[in-house]
């Protein structure tokens, strides 16, 4: 009797510790990865950002900032990932693929490469006019 009751708390924690780790996983998976030119906007699932192909540029009269990712991705996927994040966010659509906020506009393109696709992200600040 005391073996049973010592092998079902021994599953209870293993199920226990799983269920966590599982958990823990899945926070990490919806909690994302941003990019790390434009640090307040995710990168979407199967993408890998190329560092070395954004730019940064903080100057007098306004910044420009892009970014670059790669995946084998369907861009219709992107698209949604995309339309469905950026909102809460804080950007505004104004049309496909250009989103404002606060000065700052986003314009987003997709292309297909071979057998992946490629993201390219652009912010500049605009006049408030």
């Amino acid at each position: 009797m005391e073996r049973k009751r010592s092998f079902k708390i021994v599953r209870f924690f293993l199920f226990f510790g799983l269920g966590f780790l599982v958990c823990f996983s899945l926070v990490n998976a919806v909690a994302g990865v941003f990019f790390k030119s434009i640090n307040d906007l995710p990168l979407a699932p199967g993408l890998l950002e190329a560092r070395q192909e954004g730019l940064v540029y903080r100057g007098e009269y306004g910044n420009i900032i892009t970014a670059v990712a790669y995946g084998e991705v369907k861009i219709v996927n992107l698209r949604k990932f995309y339309e469905r994040v950026l909102p809460s966010l804080g950007w505004n659509l104004i049309e496909e693929g250009k989103y404002i906020r606060d000065g700052e506009l986003l314009v987003i393109t997709f292309k297909k490469k071979s057998d992946r696709t490629a993201l390219f992200l652009k912010i500049v600040t605009v006049d408030a006019d």
